[in-house]
């Protein structure tokens, strides 16, 4: 994957556009033909939340949660330090960076 040029994302800027999207009864319309809607994130990030919820209700208190590159994180790891999440940059020349 790349990044795309100033020239590639101006081309497509106009497809995000919440606006071509409206709901009439229960129904999801859309105005152009080449919008499109992704949940996975949501989805995602709901099903971590949830299972996050059950891990604490079980008396987890330390755990990673990964579900396809989402991730979440409770507590802290086992030896009391933070978390380390690898973030990989788009970029080509960029190494890894970390977020505690």
């Amino acid at each position: 994957p790349q990044i795309p040029d100033r020239a590639e994302i101006e081309k497509d800027l106009h497809k995000v556009d919440y606006r071509a999207i409206r709901v009439e009864n229960c129904q999801v319309l859309f105005e152009r033909d080449d919008t499109r809607i992704d949940l996975g994130a949501i989805a995602k990030g709901f099903i971590a939340d949830r299972l996050k919820e059950y891990l604490e209700e079980n008396g987890v208190t330390s755990a990673v949660i990964n579900l396809g590159g989402n991730v979440l994180c409770l507590g802290e790891r086992p030896d009391g330090e933070p978390f380390k999440i690898g973030l990989r940059s788009p970029l080509p020349t960029t190494r890894k960076r970390w977020q505690p």
